[in-house]
């Protein structure tokens, strides 16, 4: 199943001034949000070392609000689902990061 529209949102990628095959530094953003399928389209994806099945955090004040967990991969967005926390407490631009491995 698809789950983004567009073939590509470097937009927000771009704005935010990283280039396109730059190493992930351990967080991403969040581009866009499916209330839906709760869905999270992510600002990396293959190019930038995100591989399918990883795992991501939203914390605040040190507490996990979210964890999300890559479904879908493309070479420049990843698409997250849901896997525990409060979709509500995800934003556009909340930063996420990796799971220890």
């Amino acid at each position: 199943a698809r789950l983004w529209k567009s073939p590509d949102v470097n937009a927000a990628a771009a704005w935010r001034g990283r280039p396109d095959a730059e190493a992930s530094s351990g967080s991403c953003a969040i581009l866009r949000l499916d209330n839906v399928t709760q869905i999270a389209i992510l600002d990396q994806g293959s190019l930038h070392g995100i591989r399918l099945g990883q795992e991501f955090t939203l914390r605040r004040d040190g507490q996990v609000l979210a964890r999300l967990k890559v479904v879908q991969l493309r070479p420049r967005h990843a698409a997250a689902a849901l896997t525990s926390g409060d979709f509500q407490s995800l934003a556009y631009g909340a930063l996420l990061h990796k799971e220890a491995e």
